[in-house]
């Protein structure tokens, strides 16, 4: 091969290579694409119980960069190609700088079964919004004994997980509150939550 055209092959090779780094950075996505973005994390198998769940939630409008802002595509692909991930794939802390983003103390709080939630006072208290909140949008999906049941990849497949995850709250329960309203550490009262049993 002559100088000139290892040259040109070496040229290419690096502008393909500024290209694929350019597309797959975080930077370069447009986040009101949120569709083409989960589109990108369910390229992997080790990512579809998550982008499925994701489909299923509340949070299905918001791309999964807004909230995963710690993740740049490049290092995921690179870990993918390589193989280094655990599947399931476990989520990482979201801050909650990252929820107020659309979550604001204005916002209307939708409670369910006249439920009385005093977000201020969990707040002072130092409790993050995802240790109520995780299971929101993927479920908790990472940690379920039933999605360790499928062999990865090959039952990783939507006709598998979309019932599994069905099955999955996806909103606070009960036995999460009780973690810390267990009478030492917050009330346990009934009437503290539910102001329709006042007096038990």
């Amino acid at each position: 091969m002559s100088m000139k055209r290892l040259f040109i092959f070496l040229l290419l090779t690096l502008l393909v290579a500024l290209t694929a780094a350019v597309l797959f950075s975080q930077g370069s996505i447009d986040f009101s694409q949120n569709r083409r973005e989960a589109a990108l994390c369910d390229n992997c198998h080790e990512m579809i119980p998550n982008v499925i769940t994701w489909r299923l939630s509340s949070h299905q409008k918001i791309g999964c960069l807004n909230c995963h802002r710690d993740i740049t595509l490049t290092t995921f692909a690179y870990r993918h190609w390589r193989g280094f991930f655990q599947t399931p794939i476990q989520g990482n802390f979201i801050p909650d700088q990252t929820c107020r983003q659309c979550h604001t103390s204005r916002r209307q709080l939708t409670m369910p079964d006249n439920l009385n939630v005093p977000h201020f006072l969990h707040t002072t208290r130092q409790v993050d919004c995802v240790d109520c909140h995780a299971k929101i949008v993927h479920r908790g999906i990472s940690k379920s004994p039933l999605l360790r049941q499928l062999s990865f990849p090959g039952e990783y497949t939507e006709a598998k997980l979309i019932p599994l995850a069905q099955r999955l709250p996806s909103r606070v329960q009960m036995a999460e509150c009780k973690g810390c309203h267990n009478g030492a550490m917050a009330s346990n009262r009934c009437s503290v939550c539910h102001p329709q049993n006042k007096g038990k």
